[in-house]
């Protein structure tokens, strides 16, 4: 089990799923792999993955957990903060990013191909995690299969993440555009959480497929939140698909979207673009549609699975945190 906040005691217990070649490799791989992995692992995270692992878990069970489904449930919960935490390590390096969780970036206290290789490895280690749930054949398979479908739709949106100039697009492209990159990121891993936590406690397929949809908008919501954080004027320097983009081509017309491209070229002169982010209350425009997309997700969810359905207020109560932890 990972720690469940700075604490990093417990990292080294994967050993048990690696071979006894490696083993005496042990202390070599200590500085340059297990020690950046706790590195980022410790650190203080919001684990909103994690609780919606947990999530969809209770609504397989109707909300009754034994302690055998709790250490399971666990298990998956930390596959999941792993892999995004490896997310994280990989985005930082793409993006130039100097801080993560309060602290310095893997790649800049380690170096990029520590970083990296660390980075890629927390990929790796969930399905290890999953191997470890000693599950039956056929839902350990679903498990992998979702996992493996996930991360190559992660890795779809990251190429259009670092590799689209989203300035350089015909307007009508912008939105679509920076919507998938959102979804095929956070969205897709958000509806990972629900959705493996609902497979592990054999939830029906109506329940898992409504609680996946409902990951896919709530992932998206909370990456437009996140987009218009502190980060956002880095993002629109790096002239990346965010939801500002987005929300820009959407709803200004065309001589007000070339202004707001004019002022984001400025950057890093940001005094022009705050300028007229300011004048037009742009950023708490934006932020309402985000959190209305939310509470449209969880109104289509609770249309799906009925208003008394067991994990309702749970769920209000993540997004509650999704939008507190990203205002």
């Amino acid at each position: 089990m990972l720690p469940k906040d700075s604490e990093v005691a417990g990292l080294l217990a994967l050993q048990g799923g690696i071979g006894a070649e490696v083993q005496a490799l042990l202390p070599l791989l200590d500085e340059t792999l297990f020690r950046p992995a706790a590195d980022i692992l410790g650190r203080p995270a919001k684990r909103i993955r994690a609780r919606l692992v947990e999530i969809g878990f209770a609504a397989g069970t109707g909300g009754v957990i034994s302690d055998e489904d709790r250490r399971v449930c666990g298990r998956c919960a930390d596959a999941l903060e792993v892999l995004h935490a490896g997310s994280l390590v990989v985005d930082d390096i793409q993006d130039g990013s100097l801080e993560r969780r309060g602290d310095s970036s893997l790649h800049v206290r380690y170096g990029i191909p520590v970083a990296l290789n660390a980075g890629n490895w927390l990929y790796f280690w969930p399905l290890e995690l999953v191997r470890g749930m000693n599950l039956d054949p056929g839902r350990e398979l679903r498990m992998y299969r979702e996992l493996h479908s996930t991360l190559l739709r992660a890795h779809f949106g990251q190429a259009l993440d670092v590799g689209c100039a989203i300035d350089k697009l015909p307007r009508e492209q912008v939105e679509a555009t920076c919507l998938a990159a959102m979804e095929l990121k956070t969205g897709a891993l958000m509806a990972l959480a629900l959705t493996l936590g609902a497979i592990l406690a054999g939830a029906s397929e109506e329940v898992v497929e409504a609680l996946r949809e409902y990951g896919h908008g709530l992932g998206l919501g909370l990456q437009m939140l996140d987009d218009l954080g502190h980060k956002r004027l880095e993002d629109l320097r790096l002239r990346r698909p965010s939801w500002i983009w987005a929300f820009a081509s959407a709803h200004l017309d065309a001589a007000e979207y070339e202004r707001f491209v004019a002022a984001v070229r400025e950057l890093p002169d940001a005094g022009a673009l705050v300028g007229w982010m300011d004048s037009r209350s742009f950023l708490a425009l934006a932020r309402m549609e985000a959190c209305d997309r939310i509470e449209r997700s969880f109104g289509a969810l609770e249309r799906r699975l009925g208003p008394d359905f067991p994990v309702l207020e749970e769920i209000r109560e993540i997004q509650a945190k999704v939008k507190h932890a990203f205002h």
